[in-house]
């Protein structure tokens, strides 16, 4: 009976592996983001880098509601664990990042693409959201 008690632990936690391992992690995501905040620091007038402000992170539709689900507050989180990255990267913030998720049709699962970008934080409203239109 033991054995099979074994076997049958073995078997669920299997199950529960492969069921949690085919869902995009927060990790993951958040690696793709500090590797976009690499990628598209700029320079400023003195010649300092300076850290992107906004992100749009893309990911496949039934890779988003998910990670929604799960961490509701995932976009915040992603904002400020891009906060801290950037202030150990010894990059100037201009204001606080912002990080918007996108579901996007086209992408396959657990495929993510970032896009970053320093928008000037004294533009207009109306601006920035023709620019995350853009993005």
């Amino acid at each position: 009976m033991h054995r099979f008690e074994d076997l049958a632990q073995r078997l669920i936690e299997g199950s529960l592996a492969r069921l949690l391992g085919e869902r995009l992690q927060p990790q993951t995501v958040l690696r793709a983001l500090a590797q976009a905040i690499e990628d598209a620091q700029v320079l400023g007038a003195q010649g300092e880098p300076v850290a992107p402000n906004h992100f749009w992170v893309n990911l496949s539709e039934q890779d988003l509601a998910p990670l929604e689900y799960f961490h509701p507050n995932l976009a915040d989180e992603l904002s400020e664990n891009a906060r801290q990255i950037m202030l150990q990267m010894g990059l100037r913030l201009d204001m606080p990042p912002r990080v918007f998720l996108r579901g996007v049709r086209e992408l396959a699962p657990r495929q993510i693409s970032v896009t970053a970008r320093w928008i000037p934080p004294d533009l207009p409203a109306s601006s920035t959201t023709a620019q995350a239109a853009q993005g």
